[in-house]
């Protein structure tokens, strides 16, 4: 993991804290609720920590490029960007290598591909529905797994 201003050169997997608050938006642009700064924190420590052991083969997430950042998100992006950089600065708060995260439709506490939950945030209003989460109403939960 490299700061924001690295130069490079990057190799395949390498990411800047950039990168990690670009992915956090796209993963959770359509949310809005309490507690969503800290349920970003920990998404991007999640990716960070995936990045750190599996580098180029980390768990799947959202692309690192932004597209089309409405005005009305851009205090959305500057939250991400911030999450990434807190969760850059602090290291591994989570206390358990978390590496996966993911929305889900209700609160649920289950074990996700054998992964174990580690935190649940929630539950956030939904902007546009999305495979996990469905639009217009508070109902959508970020999980954090180890």
């Amino acid at each position: 993991m490299y700061p924001t201003d690295f130069i490079g050169p990057l190799l395949p997997g390498d990411m800047r804290v950039s990168d990690v608050g670009n992915i956090v938006f796209n993963e959770t642009r359509a949310l809005s609720g309490d507690n969503l700064d800290t349920a970003r924190n920990w998404i991007a420590r999640a990716i960070i920590n995936g990045n750190e052991r599996l580098g180029i083969n980390r768990p799947l997430t959202a692309p690192a490029m932004v597209r089309n950042v409405q005005p009305a998100e851009r205090a959305a992006l500057n939250s991400c960007q911030q999450a990434a950089q807190n969760a850059f600065d602090w290291g591994d708060f989570t206390g358990v290598g978390a590496e996966h995260f993911n929305n889900r439709p209700r609160l649920n506490w289950n074990a996700f591909q054998r992964h174990s939950t580690v935190a649940v945030f929630g539950p956030f209003d939904t902007g546009f529905p999305t495979p996990s989460c469905q639009a217009g109403g508070a109902g959508c939960y970020v999980n954090i797994y180890r």
